[in-house]
C-alpha cells in the first residue's frame, strides 16, 4: 500500500464481529464511520470476523477494509493495528473489540496514535483519548478511577449511543394500544444462544399474540427455530431473516422481547417498551439500569430464564397501557438518537458535514 496523502484525515476502526459476539459492534462502527466519511475524513477498517460479507456492508464509504488474521492477539493485534495506522498516516482511531487489555493499549500509546476505545467492562486501566460506554449503568466513578491520563474523555451514558440512521429517520410519537398485541423477539444478528426457542416455549398455550421473529441467517440456531414453528403452527408466528426494515419492524410492535446489547437502544428510542433478557453476562448491568429507571423490564438471564415468570411479565405489560405509554416515553427521553453525531464532533471538533 502507498503511502496516504495529507489532503483529509484519516482514521482506523479496528473492531471484532463473530457470529458469537453478534454484530453490535459492526453496526456501531459502520454508522460512526458513514458519518466520519460525511464529515470529510478516510475511514479504513481492520476487521476480525468470520464469515461476514463485511467489504460489502462498508463499501459505500470505506477507503479499505482489511480482514486480519485471527491468530494476531495481544500486543501483536496491537502492533499490526499501531504499523498500519503509521502507514496510511491514520490521526485517529477507532478500538472496539474485547481484547484492549493495558498492554495493548500501552502499545498503541506508544506508537503516538490518539484513539477512541468503545468499554463496557470497566475493568482494566484505561490510557485511550476518548473512552465510550453507552450503557445506562455506565458509572462515572468507577471508570474515572481507572483513567490513566488526565486528558483522557469520558463519554459515558445513553446521549453517547450509536444508531443507524433507519431509527433516527423513524423515530416518531408511539401510540399505545389498550391491549398489546404484536410481540416482536429480537436477539441479535449473531447466535440467539436458544434465547429465541425459550420465548416460543414460555409463550405456548397464550392466545392473543401475534409473533415476529427477527434474525439472522449467521444465527446458528435459526433451523431450529423453523423446525419449532412447524411443530406449533398454531401459534401465529412468522420467520424475517435479514430484514432490511428493522426499525420500522420495531414501529409496528407493540411490545418487544430483546437481549441487553444495542438492541435495546433502538428499541428505547422508538418508543417500544421491552422486556430485556440478558444473553451474555456483559448485558446484565445495562438490563438492570433499564429496569431500574423503568424503560425495559429486567428479567432473567437466559441461563437462569423462568418461563413463568417471562410469561407474566409479558401478559402483565399487554394489558398495562399506563405502563407502556411511562416506558415508551422514558425510553425517547433517555436515547435521542444523537449519539453519532456527538462522538464525530469529539472526534473532529473542527468538522462539518460534506455536501
Amino acid at each position: 500500500m502507498t503511502s496516504a496523502s495529507n489532503d483529509k484525515s484519516r482514521i482506523v476502526v479496528r473492531l471484532d464481529v463473530t457470529a458469537h459476539i453478534g454484530t453490535g459492534h459492526l453496526r456501531r462502527c459502520a454508522t460512526l464511520g458513514r458519518v466520519l466519511n460525511s464529515r470529510g475524513v478516510r475511514v479504513h477498517f481492520l476487521v476480525k470476523t468470520e464469515n461476514l460479507d463485511l467489504v460489502k456492508k462498508l463499501s459505500d464509504y470505506a477507503e479499505d477494509c482489511v480482514q486480519m488474521n485471527s491468530s494476531l492477539q495481544g500486543r501483536a493485534d496491537a502492533t499490526y493495528t499501531a504499523e498500519y495506522c503509521r502507514r496510511i498516516d491514520a490521526d485517529r482511531a477507532i478500538i472496539d473489540h474485547y481484547e484492549a487489555s493495558e498492554a495493548y493499549q500501552r502499545v498503541l500509546l506508544d506508537a503516538g496514535l490518539r484513539w477512541l476505545q468503545f468499554d463496557g467492562t470497566v475493568s482494566t486501566p484505561l490510557w485511550a483519548d476518548w473512552v465510550v460506554s453507552m450503557s445506562p449503568a455506565a458509572d462515572a466513578d468507577r471508570y474515572h478511577a481507572l483513567q490513566r491520563r488526565a486528558q483522557t474523555r469520558m463519554l459515558l451514558g445513553p446521549r453517547y449511543a450509536i444508531l443507524r440512521d433507519e431509527f433516527s429517520q423513524t423515530r416518531a410519537s408511539r401510540t399505545i394500544p389498550a391491549q398489546a398485541r404484536r410481540l416482536l423477539l429480537t436477539f441479535g444478528g449473531g447466535d440467539d444462544r436458544g434465547a429465541c426457542l425459550a420465548c416460543l416455549e414460555a409463550l405456548q398455550g397464550v392466545s392473543g399474540f401475534e409473533i415476529m421473529i427477527l434474525t439472522s441467517r449467521y444465527n446458528p440456531q435459526v433451523a431450529s427455530i423453523r423446525s419449532w414453528l412447524e411443530r406449533h403452527p398454531e401459534l401465529s408466528a412468522m420467520l424475517l431473516l435479514d430484514d432490511p426494515q428493522i426499525a420500522q419492524r420495531m414501529v409496528e410492535a407493540d411490545i418487544a422481547v430483546t437481549a441487553g446489547g444495542t438492541t435495546t437502544f433502538e428499541t428505547a428510542m422508538l418508543g417500544l417498551p421491552t422486556i430485556v433478557i440478558p444473553i451474555a453476562d456483559n448485558q446484565r448491568a445495562t438490563a438492570r439500569a433499564w429496569g431500574r429507571i423503568g424503560v425495559a423490564i429486567d428479567v432473567d438471564p437466559l441461563e437462569q430464564l423462568n418461563a413463568d415468570r417471562l410469561r407474566r411479565e409479558l401478559v402483565s405489560l399487554a394489558a398495562d397501557p399506563a405502563r407502556r405509554e411511562r416506558m415508551a416515553r422514558l425510553g425517547q427521553e433517555y436515547v435521542d438518537g444523537r449519539g453519532v453525531e456527538r462522538l464525530a464532533q469529539e472526534l473532529y471538533p473542527n468538522s462539518k458535514t460534506v455536501s
